[in-house]
């Protein structure tokens, strides 16, 4: 009777072992597959927005390869630090074997944001440049495209992603055109590339459409204004200059071009469109300068495309 019970308890203990076991390995399981399903989407950037009913952009052409590196990538923290954007845009990243530091690295150690960047430029990897995407929100989809026509040794292009943010589903363009003096002509065939590329992408998809980044020229140039008129974009305001050669001048609407912009764009099908609530070039105010560009800052929101 003993031997019967002490089998019936081993029995019993046995199958406690094994159900555990089995628990233990579904856990293990369940947390596998939660790692593989979000390792698909971003996550939700550390920190919280200053309004969730809106967006605050920053975007900012790094042009970081000459001296004093580190100290200008201090110096774009600050700029960031003290914008305290959702989303970023920069072009003109600049890294590899001889440029000491990752820009990017730097840049997101105190946002924690989602990151989507591409190389333009590798060079084996001895010098590369390119853009990014800095989002607290997730990216869902990104893909980038070199321009066809471009300057010799001056690579450029734009990149998509989709985000989904609070106020919805938003396109984000981040584009870097042509840059060297006498490149209109290379421009204007760069801006119809962007052309054809919006208007394709937004026949399929109906989302507000973000465009940003360093537009190569002054925006009074016909191609860049022509542009506008023809996709009816509606640019957010600039009340000084963005770029300037000298890196110690400050953006100067005196001497310098209002190179770097923020549009908005709407599909035709679209229920909502983008409306800026108020946009600053942001000048600099640490030497050494963190770009010749300054940045521009803006907040918008999505309202119905009928609203005023």
């Amino acid at each position: 009777m003993g031997r019967q019970l002490n089998l019936e308890s081993s029995l019993r203990s046995d199958r406690q072992i094994t159900s555990l076991l089995k628990l233990r390995l579904i856990s293990l399981l369940t947390s596998f597959l939660v790692a593989v399903v979000g390792s698909s989407r971003s996550a939700l950037a550390a920190g919280t927005p200053i309004d969730p009913r809106t967006l605050r952009v920053v975007s900012l052409a790094l042009d970081n390869r000459h001296g004093e590196r580190q100290k200008r990538l201090k110096n774009a923290v600050h700029l960031l630090e003290q914008t305290r954007p959702d989303l970023v845009l920069v072009q003109e990243i600049a890294s590899g074997l001889f440029v000491s530091g990752d820009p990017l690295e730097t840049l997101n150690a105190t946002l924690q944001f989602n990151v989507q960047n591409y190389w333009q430029e590798t060079n084996l990897g001895l010098y590369r440049t390119g853009m990014a995407v800095l989002s607290r929100y997730p990216v869902l989809e990104a893909e980038y495209h070199d321009f066809k026509e471009h300057e010799r040794f001056e690579v450029k292009g734009y990149m998509r992603v989709k985000l989904e943010t609070p106020l919805g589903i938003v396109q984000v363009v981040n584009v870097d055109l042509a840059s060297k003096p006498g490149s209109d002509g290379v421009r204007r065939l760069e801006i119809g590339e962007l052309d054809a590329f919006i208007l394709g992408m937004t026949n399929q998809k109906s989302f507000p459409t973000l465009i940003g980044g360093s537009f190569g020229g002054n925006s009074a140039e016909s191609a860049f204004q022509e542009w506008q008129g023809r996709l009816k974009l509606e640019a957010a305001p600039l009340a000084r200059a963005t770029w300037s050669e000298d890196y110690r001048n400050p953006c100067d609407s005196s001497v310098g071009e209002k190179r770097d912009h923020l549009l908005s764009y709407a599909p035709e099908k679209t229920t909502r469109r983008i409306q800026f609530m108020g946009t600053e070039v942001i000048p600099h105010t640490k030497l050494p300068h963190a770009s010749d560009h300054c940045a521009v800052a803006t907040v918008l929101e999505i309202v119905n495309a009928s609203a005023p």
